[in-house]
């Protein structure tokens, strides 16, 4: 259940129109277009985990079961490395939760090696790479989720955008319709979603996505910083100067 916000796309193609209207509010743009994206085990938005974390244990008992005595045998460090599959999910939930991705990286492929059926431990290999911008190498381990876990959202959402970060527009597009079909409430995979919609010159849908993204989180920078330049891109420079000030403010 993880999942990363996008901001804006960074090969980004809008309008041809656009360029002048993009000109008049460029003093309004943040210093830092790409914001950090929000590392979404559903732990984004909110201090506490999202329904979608916990069940990802729970949801597949078996494997679990089946691992619990497990040894766990690879280059992480024997003195912090967990002695079952339930202790292994919760250390990689409190490393993600710290954002303490060199030593989640380590952790999640000892548990992949222990456990390959496992789709959480793909997951977070895959989010341990995407978050330290390693997108391509991300890639192949949160399709191998998104194979054991297909009714995941925040599989789909993560590997959107990783999908997102190497311009592969029209395949991150679909996954994040996935993503927002399987879990309307997640504000990180319409955020994303609006990246790419506006990555492939849907400016309707960006803001479509934009605003639904705030619906669910007023508060989301990513969500405004979005919004504005969908409403940028259809030439309505000064309502987009609300969001790219409230994006601004909350970032």
């Amino acid at each position: 259940p993880f999942a990363m916000a996008s901001g804006s796309l960074t090969a980004t193609r809008s309008p041809p129109h656009a360029t002048t209207q993009r000109r008049a509010v460029a003093a309004w743009r943040p210093r830092k277009t790409d914001f950090r994206p929000d590392l979404a085990f559903d732990l984004r938005d909110s201090a506490k985990p999202c329904p979608a974390t916990v069940p990802c244990i729970a949801s597949f008992p078996d494997v679990v079961r089946t691992g619990d005595n497990a040894c766990l045998q690879s280059g992480y460090p024997e003195a912090v490395l967990p002695r079952s599959a339930a202790d292994a999910i919760n250390a990689m939930l409190q490393l993600f939760s710290r954002n303490r991705l060199d030593e989640l990286e380590r952790l999640a492929r000892s548990v992949t090696h222990a456990l390959p059926a496992h789709p959480l431990a793909w997951q977070m290999l895959g989010v341990s790479l995407l978050g330290r911008g390693r997108a391509e190498e991300a890639r192949e381990p949160l399709e191998r989720a998104a194979r054991l876990a297909p009714a995941d959202a925040s599989v789909w959402d993560n590997l959107g955008l990783a999908l997102l970060q190497l311009g592969r527009l029209d395949e991150a597009r679909r996954c994040l319709e996935r993503a927002v079909a399987l879990q309307p409430g997640s504000v990180s995979a319409w955020v994303n979603l609006s990246a790419a919609a506006r990555g492939t010159l849907d400016v309707a849908m960006a803001e479509k996505a934009a605003r639904r993204a705030l619906d669910l989180n007023e508060r989301s920078p990513q969500a405004h910083l979005n919004l504005a330049n969908a409403l940028v891109d259809g030439g309505r420079v000064e309502e987009a100067e609300t969001h790219l000030r409230a994006a601004l403010e909350l970032s």
